[in-house]
């Protein structure tokens, strides 16, 4: 990860501390929770251990803002300036100071269902927002992303149905250094699946993992989240972030 050191923050006595133990003062709002693959032994993940600086909302956005809106967020890269410009990577080259791969509107969607492309096991988490802002996920994971929270715990109990998870294991080899790769997911379908499990089925997985979730979901929701399956859904994009 090109300047990971830079762009990731853990949270250390109310601040932030950044890859080379440095202590980061800047502005909030650029700031989000960030999930990798060694956080997704959660079935839910609620609050992340860790944050990422996110400068661009689309690949190729102008960075030019942060100076203007985020001056204590400039100077910080800034000083980091002659590091970001030697990155390798070939997607940096013609593209704005401070500029993120990987990024774009799916990043942004608030609730997410997340697996790690590393893990042996196929299992995938419902990721919710954090204080009131999606959080990220890395390189090493895979996600789809929701405007409604409902729909989020949908795909999340049916991923986790017990045919998805036997047809994952059929499929992979759990010796590959990335088991489930866009290859493998791209072979699910959703669809398919929602038309034979019942509604029933979806609250008791959701009640053995969080009771309060359960108010985030009815028959109702459920009906038109059937309807609006018009196609299998695909699977889940990558985000990379550096």
């Amino acid at each position: 990860h090109d300047c990971a050191k830079v762009f990731e923050l853990v949270r250390k006595d109310e601040g932030y501390v950044n890859g080379f133990g440095r202590r980061v003062d800047v502005e909030e709002e650029p700031i989000y929770g960030l999930v990798k693959s060694a956080d997704l032994k959660e079935m839910i993940i609620t609050e992340p251990k860790r944050f990422v600086i996110v400068t661009q909302k689309r690949i190729g956005e102008d960075t030019a803002y942060i100076k203007r809106y985020f001056p204590k967020l400039y100077r910080y890269l800034a000083d980091y300036g002659e590091l970001l410009q030697s990155r390798k990577s070939a997607v940096y080259k013609n593209n704005p100071p401070f500029a993120m791969f990987g990024i774009g509107e799916y990043s942004f969607a608030p609730f997410k269902v997340v697996i790690s492309g590393m893990h042996k096991q196929p299992q995938f988490a419902l990721l919710l927002p954090y204080r009131d802002k999606p959080v990220m996920v890395d390189d090493t994971c895979y996600l789809l992303g929701f405007q409604d929270i409902a729909s989020a715990i949908f795909v999340w109990a049916l991923l986790n149905h017990p045919s998805i998870q036997e047809l994952l294991s059929a499929i992979t080899f759990a010796d590959a250094k990335r088991p489930f790769t866009k290859h493998v997911l791209m072979r699910l379908d959703i669809h398919a699946l929602a038309r034979d499990v019942a509604y029933s089925d979806v609250v008791d997985f959701v009640r053995r993992h969080s009771d309060s979730l359960l108010a985030q979901i009815s028959q109702e929701k459920w009906s038109a989240f059937l309807a609006s399956l018009t196609s299998p859904i695909q699977a889940p994009e990558q985000l990379t972030l550096f």
